[in-house]
């Protein structure tokens, strides 16, 4: 393998007539407000004031990897494409800066230097011919191009979570640029004294420690398939990278094939579309980290590329056959991740949509490689739709009892779920399927905690305007508890009024528990908020909640509502939910 390392400042990187271009094999732009004020605080400690003087300091900055013609125009970022986004960004912020401070001269210098460049046709001496960014980032959105990098920019709306990322990283710069506090700081004086010269001082100054005190060590690979190696070393321990992000590094490098369609590309982007819009902040590891535990093994996020990697070395699986399952399987998960009720329209899938939907507000994900095998089982026909209801009803039940209220540890239900998935996968015959759900329920019963601990954890949930956190919870369980008592799976809000019979104005310690709470409608709880127990009986039995006229029926003749009350009703309830409504 044959490189070429140099260290360079930003001023010989980009001064030259080059192109950086991003290559297809690079995650998205990720820098969130913890990375840039890092950066920022490393540009400015490097940069002191002696004697009305800037003085500054050189320091490392970190490797970029680039792939080409060393004497060519146009060079692959391998590694360091967001390195080199951060800077072109901030580079823009100056620029944009200078222009508005009436010094657009040397703004516009600096941005002919850094930014555009032009290419000189060598027929003709005096003819320009097209412009070019030297960093070109290919996208399907032009928000980077049009509204960060053109010095003219135009109002574009950001189109996805990285368009919005480089948008904040853009406007981040901009304010720190003209910040009267870091400018006081800087030039320790009064900050009614900072004028405009002042500040456009302190933006030269980063200007210059930006382009030439900033090293970077470039290296240049002929061999693209060197450029993958040693972009893999870099990042092999995940200093820089996650599992995805190095899985997608050997897919793209294994599939270079782009015409007449980039299959890699194409496959990859779907997933990234399927669940941005779901969940922009969702991380592509924790799916296909699912997605392997489901049909391999379980895996931790640090072992996972390297699972990946052996068995391709071992030849059991190829770059692009894994590619089109995890792309085709991704809309399932997205799915599972963030449930919507059109998603399962019909009358009879809304148990279905009920299920998944309580998985998500339990925060339970280690069941997710079982249940993308379970519609997979469902779609190959494996089992029938009412196995395929109950068993996602029956996990939900389990991870009621067992996490939402029981908080046990998890330890082995991971592993029961991907041998359970496996299984499913394996099954030949519908007999087989039927036979692998039956011994994973046992399994889970297994694991339910007992009565006494089940009403024991049960009591400390609680909900004031004070304590949140199991607001969403208690509504679902009310909500849960309506439709029991319904006996079908009609539409009960999960966002449902919860009333606190005792005031929480009392502040006593037991106001928030489960059974000082009744679900109510808006309406009904503003008119009895200040009303007596007897009073608020009579308003609580208007309500459409069966389980509340039921309360109603049975505390008519009941005068005050007191700790010994809530506490009995609160286990009351907790049975209830053990022995009937999430019975396994």
């Amino acid at each position: 393998m044959e490189f070429k390392a140099h260290p360079l400042s930003v001023d010989n990187l980009f001064s030259l007539r080059k192109q950086y271009y991003v290559s297809r094999n690079q995650r998205e732009f990720s820098w969130v407000e913890e990375q840039l004020q890092e950066f920022w605080f490393d540009l400015l400690s490097n940069i002191k004031l002696i004697d009305d003087k800037f003085e500054h300091q050189e320091y490392f900055l970190g490797t970029i990897v680039l792939a080409g013609n060393e004497d060519g125009f146009r060079l692959s970022i391998v590694d360091g494409q967001q390195r080199l986004t951060i800077i072109t960004i901030l580079i823009c912020a100056i620029c944009q800066r200078l222009k508005e401070l009436d010094n657009e001269s040397i703004g516009k210098s600096f941005y002919d230097n850094y930014i555009e460049g032009v290419s000189i046709d060598e027929g003709d001496d005096n003819k320009d011919s097209d412009k070019y960014f030297k960093l070109d980032r290919q996208s399907d959105s032009d928000f980077f191009k049009l509204a960060i990098q053109f010095y003219n920019k135009t109002n574009e709306n950001t189109n996805n979570l990285e368009d919005e990322l480089l948008k904040q990283a853009f406007n981040y710069f901009y304010e720190k640029l003209t910040s009267i506090e870091t400018i006081v700081e800087k030039f320790q004086i009064q900050p009614e004294k900072v004028d405009s010269q002042a500040i456009i001082k302190f933006i030269r100054a980063v200007a210059k420690q930006l382009t030439t005190k900033i090293k970077i060590i470039r290296v240049i690979v002929d061999n693209e398939d060197d450029a993958y190696v040693i972009f893999e070393i870099l990042n092999a321990r995940g200093m820089d990278l996650d599992s995805a992000d190095l899985i997608k590094n050997k897919i793209f490098s294994d599939m270079r094939k782009s015409h007449p369609v980039d299959y890699a590309e194409k496959g990859w982007n779907k997933m990234i579309n399927d669940f941005s819009d779901r969940n922009k902040n969702f991380k592509l590891t924790n799916y296909i980290r699912h997605w392997w535990s489901g049909h391999y093994a379980v895996v931790s996020e640090g072992s996972l590329y390297k699972s990946f990697k052996q068995k391709i070395i071992e030849g059991e699986i190829n770059s692009e056959s894994f590619l089109t399952k995890i792309s085709n399987d991704a809309s399932v998960y997205a799915k599972i991740l963030d449930p919507r009720f059109d998603d399962w329209r019909e009358q009879h899938a809304k148990q279905i949509y009920y299920s998944l939907l309580s998985l998500k507000i339990f925060n339970v994900s280690i069941c997710r490689p079982f249940l993308l095998s379970l519609f997979e089982a469902f779609s190959c026909k494996k089992i029938r739709y009412n196995e395929l209801s109950s068993t996602l009803k029956m996990i939900e039940k389990f991870h009621f009892l067992f996490n939402a209220i029981g908080s046990q540890r998890p330890s082995g239900v991971e592993n029961t779920y991907s041998f359970a998935a496996r299984r499913l996968l394996e099954a030949k015959s519908k007999h087989e399927a039927r036979g692998v759900l039956l011994e994973l329920k046992e399994k889970l019963i297994n694991r339910v905690p007992s009565e006494s601990t089940f009403v024991q954890k049960f009591k400390e949930i609680k909900y004031t305007k004070k304590k949140t956190t199991h607001r969403r919870l208690i509504q679902y369980i009310y909500a849960t508890i309506e439709r029991n008592i319904r006996g079908n799976d009609e539409v009960v809000p999960l966002d449902i009024t919860l009333e606190h019979i005792t005031p929480q104005a009392t502040g006593l310690h037991y106001i928030g528990m489960v059974g000082n709470l009744l679900p109510l409608g808006s309406s009904g709880n503003l008119q009895a908020k200040t009303a007596n127990f007897t009073k608020k009986v009579k308003i609580y039995n208007k309500s459409n909640f069966i389980y509340t006229k039921k309360f109603c029926e049975e505390n008519k003749n009941v005068d005050t509502w007191d700790e010994e009350k809530i506490n009995n009703k609160t286990e009351e309830i907790a049975l209830l939910a053990y022995n009937t409504v999430w019975k396994i």
